[in-house]
């Protein structure tokens, strides 16, 4: 398995802020899909955007010389 970006606390916060961007956002794009398939992404995609914020929500390991 990779190991863990190591990132300072500022880039991580970017991160967050643009994963919580995208989870906003995808539910309009959900309901304006016009195929199934398009919205199961979708659906998928959300799935793993809460993933991802469920984990960056414990402690994140930060190179305080970066």
């Amino acid at each position: 398995m990779p190991t863990a970006p190591t990132l300072t606390n500022a880039q991580w916060e970017i991160v967050v802020e643009v994963l919580r961007r995208e989870r906003r956002e995808l539910p309009s794009e959900l309901h304006h899909a016009q195929t199934s398939s398009v919205r199961d992404g979708l659906r998928r995609r959300i799935k793993e955007v809460d993933g991802i914020l469920d984990i960056l929500g414990s402690p994140v390991v930060v190179d305080p010389y970066r």
